[in-house]
Parts: structure tokens; C-alpha cells; sequence
């Protein structure tokens, strides 16, 4: 299963058989586009904590959240909100993932982070071949099966489609 804050920016688990469909319906002109967090950022829909943070990611894999908010200078605590929103903005895209934790006992572990698609890479290559509107209607297809219709506004709120 894939977790992470997705619909809606809540923890939620994708089945991995759908999760390119997830990806793929980010799009709507254009995978590469809507999937490049500079493209994002300069478009003001990526704020400058969750640049800094994917950008340390791309060139230090798996890190574990307290290296990452020092490496970013994210680790004061006036940052500790910022960087919480970060992190969702991050997963809620699929740019970002927990790939690992470190420790096991309250108090001593953390997650691991990394580039989602350098973790998942078979799932985001199939994404690329999949069309944004075929995976929106398999997306909504499934949410009908559960009696929901969410209306343009819901979808753009829950899934960030535009």
C-alpha cells in the first residue's frame, strides 16, 4: 500500500494497482508540467519550504525528518509548522514519500523520506502512459461504486485536479 497525506491532504492509503492512476490524474496538460515542483513553485502552488525540502531530497536519498529539516534550515521551532505543511504539500502532489523509519519505541523513531518516484519508478512510468481524463473517470468510477459524486470543487480540494 502506498500512504501518505493524499485526499485532501489526510493520511490515506492507495492501493498500489491505482496509484498510477492517481499520479496520472494530477495532469491535466501534461504530466511532466504539473509534476515539475519548479514549474509548481514559480506557478505559486508549491510554497518555498516544500522546494527546499524535495530539492534536498533529489540530492540526498532516505533521509530521516531530522536531517532533512537541518539540511533546509527548516529545524527551528518557529519553522515547525511550515515544514509539517510542507511535507503534506509534498505527499498530497506524490512528490515525497516515507520510505523507512528509524528506531521502533515512542520518542525514538522517525520517518525516512525520499523522492516518490525514485522509490515507486515502474508506477510513475506506467503513469506517464496513462491519459489524465482515463484515470479521472476510473478514480471517479470507483468513488460511484461507494455512492459519492464529488463535484469539480471537491475534486480539485481533495485531489488537487485543475
Amino acid at each position: 500500500m502506498y500512504y501518505g497525506k493524499i485526499i485532501g491532504g489526510q493520511p490515506s492509503f492507495i492501493a498500489p494497482d491505482s496509484l498510477s492512476d492517481f499520479i496520472a490524474a494530477l495532469a491535466e496538460q501534461g504530466l511532466k508540467e504539473e509534476r515539475d515542483p519548479l514549474h509548481i513553485y514559480l506557478d505559486g502552488r508549491l510554497s518555498r519550504e516544500a522546494k527546499a525540502i524535495y530539492d534536498y531530497l533529489l540530492d540526498n536519498p532516505a533521509q530521516p525528518t531530522r536531517a532533512l529539516r537541518g539540511g533546509t534550515s527548516l529545524g527551528n521551532k518557529q519553522m515547525k509548522s511550515a515544514t509539517e505543511r510542507a511535507f503534506t504539500e509534498l505527499q498530497h502532489r506524490f512528490l515525497i514519500c516515507k520510505v523507512d523509519m528509524t528506531g521502533r519505541t515512542r520518542g525514538t523513531y522517525s520517518y525516512i523520506w525520499d523522492v516518490a518516484e525514485r522509490f515507486w519508478p515502474q508506477v510513475f512510468e506506467a503513469a506517464r502512459e496513462i491519459q489524465p481524463h482515463s484515470a479521472r473517470q476510473r478514480i471517479r468510477g470507483q468513488l460511484q461504486l461507494f455512492g459519492l459524486e464529488p463535484t469539480a470543487e471537491l475534486e480539485q480540494k481533495l485531489f488537487l485536479w485543475r
